[in-house]
């Protein structure tokens, strides 16, 4: 943990969590406390937590298999960033 909230200290770009509430690879305590770390330290950081999700379970949420559940989040979070409106993340056929 302290070597993550050493690199978020030191990051001056936005940055944005997404974790799902049942992770038990890593725990949603790790990224609640990350968040809270770089915003005490005035730091743009975002979390999304995301529910638990039938068929999904923790950390394999965020296989790029599954990336409906989590990249219109994921878009929205990098939009105002690199100025594009529309999907960033590809949606087609793997």
């Amino acid at each position: 943990m302290a070597l993550l909230a050493e690199a978020i200290s030191g990051c001056t770009a936005p940055v944005h969590f997404q974790h799902a509430v049942d992770d038990l690879l890593s725990p949603i305590t790790l990224s609640r406390d990350l968040v809270a770390a770089g915003r005490r330290q005035g730091r743009a950081v975002t979390l999304t937590e995301f529910p638990t999700q039938p068929g999904h379970s923790g950390h394999a949420q965020f296989d790029f298999a599954n990336r409906a559940l989590w990249a219109a989040d994921f878009d929205r979070a990098l939009q105002p960033i690199v100025g594009h409106q529309g999907p960033v993340v590809g949606m087609g056929d793997d």
